[in-house]
């Protein structure tokens, strides 16, 4: 180490380096720092910014390489550390990066940049709460610095601190009006909020700003696509191909917003799963002609869960879907090979279950939960990986069924290599289709064997995916054809299903509006299950059910005034009046659902996707369930609860008879109290059944062994 004084022909050399890089002339400002060099090999200043002009000419190893040398002959130049973090911040290496910002920061204190930068390397390793106190240091030095800000609303976000995040964001626009990222990052947050019109709004101002702001323009199609205004929200997404034609984001949104989450009264969903198919079949080529090293990180961002709310074969679109997600995937850059001979030096079989819904979830109680509490634990080490933040009770019980349970806020990357390091032997996925990281994770081979099985009950199309865990009632022998997967079917329902055990609030009919001397008819399905070709259904039982009351439900985040708007059209053509007949209700707590459940007189399943958690919920309740046999599994979940009790009769082959069905059972109070008798006397034998659960243990001792 050296402090040899620099002359005063190095400090003018230096100085004039110094002006040359201030106005941009990069080149000439690395003679006049080379030229101070050859004079003082040692004088730190010229290396440092030699350094910073690598760095601006991103070649980072070399500014690694010339600021170590600047630090290593003066190691009490804070600036030094700044900047050799920011060039470890560019090469990804956020450990060293937040080392060195520590560092500038114990010889500085008052040093804003470096707590700044800090909570910047902080973010980037999710270290959230942490990164929130870095920025308020930097803030606490320089209050008007709009940037962090902007970035602490990130990181408070990122925690879903949403309030704070909001006023970090103003705060930052209130300093810095044309601020086009932190409107960005407002229009996030209310997505995140799922109030998909005000974040319209802010992207609209991030635009307006900066109109060449193309993840703006993405994710304002995402909020169109969630408002189910496809048309908007292809637009946004063809904005953004003609800033950028190869960009991947937009290419990927445009080919996966084709199908709304629900249609309007006149639309035709043949025309949108055309389109869907056109623009899949077009994506398929596309990664398959061009390479794109991040490809990753668009997977999941967008997934064709609607289109299994058609009553078609989805197999061969799925499995074009299902290879480009592989091989965008397949640019990882962490994935190892797995050694298939591990296994057989272990005791037990390291099962992995990865799932976004170790909670009070459906997922959970119809499938995961039982089968869980109930396989042979000495047969295998059970590694749960949980990739959503939310925790309840039931995270509790899900933990305690493990061997290891780890959950996180953390990267792909990051679950990659905790995955891995776990050696896996197979790996189940609950349900493949309802968020990002588990499609991106079951894109990958991360295991010899990988499973999914029915909470969304479709195939997944993915090639790294081997079995397709369904059950004897929901399939039949032409049901393979349905699935890129090897089908196996479980016995009867496929699953140990435990009967909901807490308290029912009694209810009375006038708490809903309704009439207790007409007879309630429960429509309890999400709203996307409601297709439009079936409205007419609704129509029939209205008209021919005497004084029928349809009940729906208003869920969180769905488009209920489309649905709304079809029936009162259809209605008004028809002479009748919707309010008269259909009652539209805020999502019930379970207790008072079942409250309601115990004073309905028919439950009508959803044609074509039907509904199994609250079938199931139904016939506990004794609550007759008319169901129409589908052409596929997810249309097959009532009809299969049906079969195992013996009451075939309320199993519907056509539209018609599903009519029918619900008519009498709706105007013939004493068919009704038959069917109610019998549901009573053949119910228990749904619950708690443990064939399945063997036969799944047996199923997996064979496959990875």
């Amino acid at each position: 180490m050296s402090l040899e004084p620099a002359n005063q022909d190095v400090i003018a050399l230096f100085n004039q380096g110094l002006q040359q890089h201030q106005e941009g002339n990069l080149d000439a400002a690395i003679v006049c720092y080379q030229e101070a060099l050859t004079h003082n090999p040692n004088y730190s200043p010229a290396m440092q910014y030699l350094g910073v002009i690598a760095a601006q000419k991103n070649n980072f190893h070399r500014s690694l390489e010339l600021i170590s040398k600047a630090i290593f002959h003066n190691p009490l130049d804070a600036s030094a550390y700044l900047n050799r973090g920011l060039a470890h911040t560019a090469l990804k290496n956020h450990v060293a990066a937040l080392e060195d910002f520590k560092k500038a920061q114990s010889i500085a204190p008052k040093y804003c940049e470096a707590f700044f930068n800090e909570g910047n390397a902080l973010q980037e390793l999710r270290y959230f709460p942490e990164s929130i106190v870095a920025y308020k240091n930097a803030l606490a030095l320089a209050p008007a610095y709009a940037q962090a800000y902007n970035n602490l609303g990130n990181a408070q976000q990122e925690i879903k601190q949403f309030d704070d995040a909001l006023i970090s964001y103003k705060k930052a626009i209130e300093l810095e009006p044309n601020y086009a990222e932190a409107y960005f990052n407002c229009g996030i947050l209310f997505q995140a909020l799922k109030d998909y019109k005000k974040s319209i709004v802010f992207f609209d101002q991030c635009l307006a700003l900066n109109p060449e702001f193309i993840e703006a323009l993405i994710n304002k199609g995402e909020s169109y696509t969630e408002l189910v205004e496809i048309n908007q929200a292809l637009h946004c997404y063809q904005q953004a191909l003609k800033l950028e034609p190869n960009y991947l984001e937009a290419i990927f949104a445009k080919a996966l917003s084709q199908i709304p989450k629900i249609y309007s009264i006149d639309s035709d969903p043949k025309t949108f799963r055309n389109n869907f198919i056109r623009e899949i079949n077009a994506l398929h080529q596309l990664v398959n002609t061009h390479e794109y090293a991040e490809g990753y990180k668009v997977v999941g961002s967008h997934q064709p869960f609607f289109l299994a709310y058609q009553e078609e074969n989805n197999v061969d679109v799925l499995s074009a879907y299902g290879q480009i997600c592989s091989k965008l995937m397949s640019n990882l850059p962490i994935v190892s090979v797995i050694d298939e001979a591990a296994s057989t030096s272990k005791k037990k079989i390291s099962l992995g279950i990865i799932s976004g819904h170790f909670r009070t979830h459906s997922v959970w109680n119809a499938i995961t939960k039982g089968w869980l509490t109930n396989i042979q634990q000495n047969d295998f080490d059970i590694h749960m990986f949980y990739l959503d933040d939310i925790v309840d009770t039931e995270t509790e019980i899900a933990k305690s069924l493990s061997t290891s349970f780890i959950q996180g806020n953390l990267s792909i990357e990051e679950w990659v290599k905790i995955i891995l390091a776990k050696h896996l032997d197979i790996i189940l996925y609950p349900e493949i289709g309802m968020d990002r990281l588990t499609c991106q994770l079951a894109s990958l081979r991360l295991a010899p064997k990988q499973l999914v099985t029915w909470g969304h009950p479709e195939t997944t199309g993915l090639p790294n995916i081997d079995y397709f865990i369904s059950a004897e009632n929901f399939e039949n022998s032409q049901s393979q054809e349905n699935y890129s997967e090897k089908l196996i079917n479980l016995p009867h329902l496929g699953c140990f299903y435990t009967p909901y055990k807490g308290p029912i609030q009694e209810v009375l009919a006038e708490e809903f509006n309704l009439n207790p001397n007409y007879p309630i008819l429960l429509c309890p399905g999400a709203t996307f299950k409601y297709a439009p070709q079936f409205d007419c259904v609704l129509l029939e039982i209205t008209k021919q059910v005497k004084n029928a009351q349809l009940i729906f439900f208003n869920f969180p985040d769905m488009p209920i005034d489309i649905l709304k708007e079809r029936l009162s059209i259809l209605f008004a053509r028809n002479g009748l009046t919707l309010e008269n007949h259909v009652f539209f209700q805020p999502k019930l707590v379970t207790e008072k659902f079942y409250g309601l459940m115990q004073i309905a007189d028919v439950f009508i399943d959803t044609i074509g996707f039907s509904g199994f958690n609250t079938a199931i919920q139904a016939i506990q309740c004794n609550l007759p369930v008319v169901t129409y046999e589908g052409k596929f599994m997810r249309g097959r979940l009532a009809s299969g609860i049906l079969k195992r009790i013996g009451l075939n009769e309320l199993i519907t082959p056509n539209i018609d008879a599903f009519i029918a069905k619900v008519v009498q059972l709706g105007n013939d109070p004493e068919y009704r109290n038959r069917m109610k008798r019998e549901i009573a006397s053949s119910k228990n034998i749904l619950f708690e059944d443990p064939l399945p659960v063997l036969a799944l243990n047996q199923f997996l001792l064979e496959i990875a062994r």
